[in-house]
């Protein structure tokens, strides 16, 4: 399962945890992924028709020759852990102040909140360039011109040259 051990790689590194001791283990990470995959081809649609069987840790077809569900899913696997981890936070999130002495534990809660944040941003923004296919197909539709030049005679980017 290429497209599994990829992605608890790529997941340890943008949970920043990619360096023993590692605060997730390979198995809880693989199990997390699993489970996304199976919320992810609900979430997005996909030109292939993926199965996902949680019991056997399996995806069908292999998703290692997609270039878009592997990023996807680990981006989903990753608001799922901040969740979790702001969920942890905040439980044990409190100020305490006695006289002139104070302790306060809330600032945690405060970045976890501004991690999740950025997370679910970076997951909807990849999950809104895959829809529309890197927005290529909206240039002609945007641009009032394809001719190379505005109407300054400066020379301007052709979409088109993309493909």
């Amino acid at each position: 399962m290429a497209w599994l051990d990829d992605s608890v790689i790529l997941l340890r590194s943008i949970i920043g945890d990619d360096f023993a001791p590692f605060t997730y283990c390979n198995t809880r990470l693989s199990d997390l992924l699993v489970s996304t995959a199976r919320m992810l081809i609900f979430d997005v649609y996909f030109a292939t028709e993926y199965t996902v069987n949680i019991s056997t840790s399996t995806i069908s077809p292999d998703p290692s020759d997609d270039p878009f569900f592997t990023p996807l899913l680990v981006l989903k696997a990753a608001t799922r852990i901040a969740d979790s981890e702001y969920k942890a936070a905040a439980a044990s999130s409190f100020q305490v102040v006695d006289g002139p002495s104070s302790i306060n534990l809330t600032s945690q809660v405060t970045a976890l909140k501004e991690r999740i944040k950025r997370m679910y941003d970076n997951y909807e923004q990849a999950k809104l360039q895959y829809a529309l296919g890197n927005a290529i197909g909206c240039a002609a539709i945007l641009t009032p011109t394809t001719s190379g030049t505005n109407s300054n005679g400066n020379q301007c980017f052709n979409y088109r040259d993309q493909r």
